[in-house]
């Protein structure tokens, strides 16, 4: 529940992100009292701890569950936005780059052939220099570009989506978990049945 207060009150993307988050904190509340109550008659031995603890499941399965896979598929859907943004953004800007330096290269060695022919001289020593450092430089900017391109995809894809995997893996193994034993304690509710969509 502090969880989801702290997620509430850093909402970013809209009611992407509010309706599930809001879904989850009024639906917590049922859940917990209909497992309590579930728990404290099975401790007395009252057989009619079955029904809260069938409510407690259609919950987690109709109500949680899905609002939880929703607010993971708005912050996917951000997290994909923003990458993109940032991709494109880097890759305009290499492209800006790599103009506008072969447009100064280009004017650099156009003045030395001007020279070159007006002044008799093969070239100009300090014109040569300012083109060899306008190439370095373009080079290393290229570079540095590239380099962060890289990098960027290899935070997104390489480290989050194997994250990300994993925790969809270990929720999974949740559900599974938790499945099965609603299963052992209630005989009309199976494994299979629990476990499918719908």
């Amino acid at each position: 529940t502090e969880g989801l207060m702290t997620a509430a009150g850093n909402i970013t993307y809209g009611d992407a992100e509010r309706i599930p988050i809001r879904t989850m904190l009024e639906a917590l509340g049922p859940y917990d009292g209909a497992i309590a109550q579930a728990r404290l008659l099975h401790a007395r031995g009252d057989a009619g701890f079955v029904d809260p603890l069938r409510r407690a499941d259609r919950l987690l399965t109709d109500t949680l569950l899905p609002a939880a896979d929703a607010l993971d598929r708005a912050n996917r859907e951000a997290l994909d936005a923003g990458y993109n943004r940032a991709r494109g953004a880097s890759s305009w800007g290499l492209a800006w780059l790599l103009l506008s330096g072969l447009a100064a290269l280009g004017a650099l060695v156009g003045t030395q052939v001007f020279l070159a022919r007006r002044t008799r001289r093969l070239f100009n020593p300090a014109l040569a220099a300012a083109t060899a450092t306008m190439l370095a430089g373009l080079v290393a900017l290229g570079s540095a570009y590239t380099t962060a391109g890289g990098l960027l995809r290899r935070a997104k894809a390489d480290c989050f989506e194997s994250i990300h995997v994993l925790e969809q893996a270990r929720a999974d193994g949740y559900e599974m978990l938790a499945a099965e034993r609603i299963a052992l304690l209630d005989p009309v509710i199976t494994l299979i049945s629990r476990m499918s969509p719908g």
